[in-house]
């Protein structure tokens, strides 16, 4: 449901082409979208101190047959791999609040986000 909810909502964002070329390009755009949370969390597994690295891993990530080919074409593939992408990055951030030793707020907001 959430996935065919966005694409209604590209029907009607986008102003211009088919409703297959529209939900096409939303859908390379959740691609899009995953492959930089991804990079988000390279760079934050890298403990910020290797840009490149976290870029290409995002970047062979999102070249990768698998990953590219659903992500041009109507699939919730897309949409999977974005929401996946961003479990990981919250665990990440979940595990750098809680070692170290941030405030109780933010680290029960990434749990209860993370499940959510």
């Amino acid at each position: 449901p959430t996935f065919t909810m966005l694409m209604e909502v590209a029907l009607y964002a986008i102003p211009f082409g088919s409703p297959a070329w529209r939900c096409n390009l939303a859908n390379a755009f959740i691609g899009a979208l995953a492959c930089g949370v991804m990079c988000a969390a390279g760079f934050r597994l890298t403990s910020m101190r290797n840009p490149w690295a976290s870029a290409s891993m995002s970047l062979v990530w999102g070249f990768m047959r698998g990953v590219s080919l659903y992500a041009v074409s109507a699939e919730v593939f897309a949409l999977n791999n974005l929401l996946v992408s961003s479990i990981c990055l919250m665990l990440l951030e979940l595990t750098s609040a809680v070692e170290s030793r941030h405030s109780d707020q933010r680290v029960t907001f990434l749990a209860r986000a993370g499940a959510f």
